[in-house]
């Protein structure tokens, strides 16, 4: 509940996450005492979205087919929930024009181009914040406050590892799904650069030795693979070394028949942490044992809080824009490091779902993630599977800049 002027907000598209989104600023802003008032929304396409438009409409948002035309609106912040390609040109439109700037996650396809939307945000003199999710959520600062209170000693090592089931729907969605670039511009499509990069960040999160601090990745070691007729990988493997020499191995698929939930586990000195996305959070240690809920609306907290932020009313902890480079230096190094390896199709279970949808999967890759995970080893180090090849390396010290991916 704010007791201010709500922030005047502006968001860009109807369709896909950017219509989801669009919903959320409907519903926020229809609170009591809302955080934010939603003035107008560009969707060039308004007859596609035609229920959503007059909604909108009904409700009092100006709708507009173009974005100079919104930013001539007395907005003071524009919500930018685009393709990833698109997130680098329409920041640097938005800072220019005066307006502070929420971008959705992941920040880009590339350093150079999140330094570009630095540089943006600086030459204008506004904000600027990436909508990673579960920052914003009281609840995972809470698990990050447990972690720097020392209940399970000192951080030795953190395993992630996720099994998101994803077919040709999602892959035939877009121009971009699967693409290492899209108009000239770096999307590296991936689970790692898409679907579940806020589990990264958070994993990163979670590492930093203060309250609002990420850990700072120094190397990677990468093992990339595809069964999708892609571009980029649809499964990782990956060892990162974060400063203080702590590893964070990091397991993610879409190439899978079965849906595990995002999972988060944190070795220490004196205890673990076993984080399960959206389920709980238990920590165990010598002297205590402690369970934390996840289950929240983090969506709504992220849009209070990013209106406090941009209000100035309270010293709110933001995914920045400079804390988005510690997640796009383990995307882009990752693929300096390595090649995309195709995996051969004896390997692969094609799958007819029911309303027809072909799936590509790895048979058994939930059970080889989770056996990878309890012995923190890479896909090639377990032995699991006949096809992983040895990792590349790459040193992400002193790295700002993408070359593209190993060909």
């Amino acid at each position: 509940m704010s007791s201010w002027e709500p922030v005047r907000l502006a968001s860009v598209g109807l369709g896909g996450y950017a219509g989801a989104m669009s919903d959320n600023f409907v519903r926020v802003a229809a609170e009591k005492n809302p955080p934010i008032k939603l003035e107008a929304i560009c969707e060039p396409d308004q007859k596609l979205h035609a229920e959503r438009v007059a909604k909108l409409k009904s409700l009092g948002v100006k709708v507009f087919a173009e974005l100079d035309e919104m930013l001539a609106e007395p907005v003071e912040a524009v919500w930018l929930p685009l393709p990833i390609d698109l997130h680098r040109s329409f920041t640097e439109k938005v800072a220019a024009a005066g307006k502070s700037v929420i971008c959705e996650k992941p920040a880009a396809g590339s350093l150079d181009d999140l330094e570009a939307m630095i540089a943006a945000r600086d030459k204008a003199g506004v904000k600027g914040a990436i909508a990673f999710q579960d920052i914003y959520d009281d609840v995972n600062l809470a698990v990050k406050k447990e972690l720097l209170s020392g209940m399970i000693g000192k951080i030795k090592q953190v395993t992630l590892h996720a099994c998101w089931t994803r077919g040709e729907k999602y892959y035939g969605r877009s121009t971009w799904a699967g693409k290492n670039k899209r108009n000239g511009v770096w999307v590296m499509d991936s689970p790692a650069n898409n679907a579940l990069a806020h589990y990264i960040n958070l994993a990163l999160f979670f590492m930093g030795t203060t309250e609002r601090s990420w850990a700072d990745p120094v190397s990677v070691a990468a093992e990339l693979y595809r069964v999708n007729p892609i571009e980029t990988y649809d499964t990782c493997s990956l060892r990162v070394t974060v400063e203080g020499q702590i590893p964070l191995l990091i397991l993610l698929t879409h190439a899978c028949q079965l849906q595990t939930l995002p999972r988060i586990d944190i070795e220490g000195a004196r205890g673990r942490l076993r984080y399960v996305a959206t389920d709980q959070a238990i920590f165990e240690s010598n002297s205590a044992h402690k369970t934390i809920s996840l289950k929240s609306d983090n969506r709504g907290q992220m849009i209070h809080k990013l209106a406090r932020w941009i209000r100035g009313t309270g010293h709110e902890l933001v995914a920045s824009f400079e804390s988005a480079r510690h997640h796009l230096k383990i995307i882009n190094g990752a693929s300096e490091a390595t090649a995309v390896r195709t995996i051969d199709p004896k390997y692969v279970q094609v799958i007819t779902k029911p309303e027809g949808e072909k799936l590509r999967a790895i048979p058994d890759i939930e059970a080889a993630f989770a056996k990878c995970a309890t012995s923190s080893e890479m896909l090639s180090e377990s032995g699991l599977v006949p096809w992983a090849v040895q990792p590349g390396v790459k040193s992400l010290e002193n790295y700002h800049s993408f070359a593209g991916p190993l060909k």
